[in-house]
């Protein structure tokens, strides 16, 4: 899995790349499985270099695998809340298009076992 982290209007310290590394990319891993040709880029950063209350961190994440392309961004008050919510969203969508994958194999499973079933009685 090739991963690419970017930071924005303000420095990438080691402990921030540790953090996203360590809820982000590391639960992408577990779902994507051993997908080499998978691609995660994640970028962080404030949205305005003079904004100082409201949603100033954005974290978004894009996410190419095989079978899908997937992305998400939030923004919070907070770096660590936006990674959080991203992180949440992520998920939620890599594991509906797992699940949506899964299903459309099934379907045509099913297809090709009812035209088996159907030309056994044929005969």
């Amino acid at each position: 899995m090739r991963k690419t982290i970017k930071a924005t209007h303000f420095e990438l310290t080691p402990a921030i790349s540790d953090y996203l590394e360590k809820k982000i990319i590391s639960p992408i891993e577990k779902l994507m499985g051993k997908d080499d040709s998978a691609i995660v880029d994640i970028e962080v950063g404030r949205t305005t270099a003079h904004h100082k209350h409201g949603d100033v961190f954005r974290t978004e994440v894009s996410v190419h695998g095989k079978k899908m392309s997937l992305r998400a961004e939030k923004s919070h008050v907070d770096l660590y809340g936006s990674v959080e919510l991203v992180r949440d969203e992520i998920i939620r969508e890599i594991e509906n298009s797992i699940k949506k994958n899964r299903s459309i194999v099934r379907r045509g499973s099913a297809k090709i076992k009812s035209l088996f079933r159907k030309s056994a009685v044929e005969k």
